[in-house]
């Protein structure tokens, strides 16, 4: 307990050691983790941190109704986009192809570099795995299945 009527302020939450770490890293060099360098975004800046969480939000929603429509679908194929469901994967599609463009534009972290802001580093440590799992992951496999139907 505080005296005299001594306010003491608790942190809202605290950080992880590997955060704090990278953020004295930061300041040693110059600039803090939320600065970018160019072109090439921090990976700790706040929009970049929104835009991924609008994407884990997206990427919720479409696994939770991509099997539903699915089920219960017409086959229509590939074309036209004039309905509800249809829309909403034109939209996912070009959200996570618009993500897989902004990820070559995002500093990595390295356990031995500290975070690396080189876009020809940020592109092959991209390519390694994580490109392939968003290019997979970005087909529109549901409409290949529904246009498969039409056979």
């Amino acid at each position: 307990m505080p005296d005299d009527g001594e306010l003491v302020q608790q942190p809202l939450r605290a950080k992880s050691s590997s955060v704090l770490a990278t953020e004295r890293l930061l300041a040693a060099k110059g600039f803090n983790a939320a600065q970018s360098k160019g072109q090439i975004l921090s990976p700790h800046n706040k929009y970049y941190k929104q835009w991924c969480l609008g994407a884990a939000a997206l990427a919720m929603l479409m696994a939770a109704i991509d099997p539903i429509h699915l089920a219960f679908a017409t086959p229509d194929g590939l074309y036209p986009y004039n309905d509800f469901w249809a829309i909403m994967e034109y939209i996912t599609m070009t959200f996570f192809a618009t993500d897989m463009v902004l990820k070559f534009f995002v500093a990595y972290i390295d356990p031995k570099l500290g975070i690396v802001y080189e876009p020809k580093l940020i592109a092959l440590n991209y390519f390694r795995f994580l490109f392939w799992v968003d290019l997979v992951t970005t087909i529109p496999i549901e409409s290949i299945a529904i246009a498969g139907k039409l056979l």
